[in-house]
């Protein structure tokens, strides 16, 4: 037999779930042009992943659940997201696409290679 006078109250409150932070609803021709990247063959994986992550911000998965999916980092999965609201009016690839490389590009000259791998033999 149960005791129940050895049971203490316990303040039972209400628990919410976080909401998702930077919530992204995607229109029918942005979610074509993610599931194609997706399809296609001839993406390169990191596009191929920051598609994901856009569409199933969209299904709602959270954070967590992404990047447990694609074995990264949820700050990872946060910052696509965020970069994705910021620079949607880009288009779909343009926004997925890596930001170019501060600091001079690197300059080689057909010239100076060969007389420099010469010098080395």
């Amino acid at each position: 037999m149960l005791n129940l006078s050895a049971i203490r109250h316990v303040n039972i409150r209400k628990v919410t779930m976080r909401p998702h932070k930077y919530v992204i609803k995607l229109s029918i021709e942005e979610r074509r042009t993610l599931q194609s990247l997706i399809r296609s063959g001839k993406t390169e994986s990191c596009l191929t992943e920051r598609a994901k992550i856009i569409l199933w911000a969209d299904e709602g998965l959270t954070i967590d659940t992404s990047a447990y999916r694609l074995d990264c980092h949820r700050e990872t999965i946060l910052y696509w997201r965020q970069r994705f609201l910021k620079r949607r009016t880009a288009g779909i690839p343009a926004c997925l696409q890596d930001l170019p490389r501060s600091g001079r590009p690197a300059s080689f000259s057909p010239s100076a290679d060969s007389t420099s791998q010469s010098s080395r033999l």
